[in-house]
C-alpha cells in the first residue's frame, strides 16, 4: 500500500515517538468522525481502547 508523502508518520517517527500505524478492516479516515457509521466508530474506539492498555 502506497502512503501519500506526509499522510502517515515514518518508521524512525514512530519509533521516536512510540507511535502504531494500523489498517483498520472496514474503517475509514473518514468514518473516525461523525461521518462514520456506529460500526466504524466501534472499530476505531475498540482499537484505541485496547492500545492504551
Amino acid at each position: 500500500m502506497m502512503r501519500r508523502r506526509g499522510s502517515a508518520a515514518r518508521r524512525k517517527e514512530q519509533e521516536e515517538f512510540h507511535i502504531r500505524v494500523v489498517k483498520l478492516e472496514g474503517g475509514t479516515h473518514s468514518g473516525m468522525e461523525g461521518g462514520g457509521t456506529e460500526k466504524q466508530h466501534e472499530l476505531s474506539k475498540q482499537f484505541v481502547l485496547e492500545f492504551i492498555k
